[in-house]
């Protein structure tokens, strides 16, 4: 009868290796979910003081996306091309108190978190669509024509200031 020592012997160490492989995955799949959660936590640390706030920024580039509207149309270059360079952009920038050194910077830091950049960016494009809405709404019924909006006064105050640097 052939002895089974060296079979048992074997076995019993397949199976403590296998022990701990499955302890060895199991710890690995605990660290990281503690990482994932880590992860995704909301930060809380505070903004840097050359950061635009969130609550400031959306108003500014729905200025901002409409100066560069404004600038790009044909209408708008045939009417200034007797002027210098305008820069629309920097007014806009001017009128809510930031300098383009403050947007730049402001756009890379929150650039670094996608989330919440795209979170930014489709409060600013909810925010053009209403305002679109609510100019097709006036050209379907013109019954009170004669009032300024918030952002046709906004889009004023940043022509006079390019109007007081010429």
């Amino acid at each position: 009868m052939p002895c089974h020592c060296r079979t048992e012997k074997k076995f019993i160490y397949l199976c403590i290796n296998l022990q701990k492989r499955i302890l060895m995955q199991k710890y690995a799949l605990v660290l990281f979910l503690i990482l994932s959660l880590l992860a995704c936590q909301r930060s809380t640390e505070k903004l840097p003081p050359y950061v635009i706030p969130k609550n400031k920024l959306i108003p500014l580039l729905v200025d901002y996306h409409l100066a560069q509207g404004i600038s790009n149309s044909t209408a708008f270059r045939q009417r200034t091309q007797r002027y210098p360079v305008i820069n629309l952009s920097d007014s806009v920038l001017a009128a809510h108190g930031y300098s383009r050194a403050q947007f730049d910077s402001t756009l890379l830091y929150y650039s670094r978190n996608v989330n919440e950049f795209n979170d930014i960016y489709e409060r600013v494009i909810t925010e053009l669509n209403r305002m679109q809405a609510r100019i097709e709404a006036k050209k379907s019924s013109p019954a009170d024509s004669t009032k300024t909006s918030p952002t046709k006064s906004r889009i004023k105050e940043s022509f006079d200031h390019i109007k007081q640097k010429l």
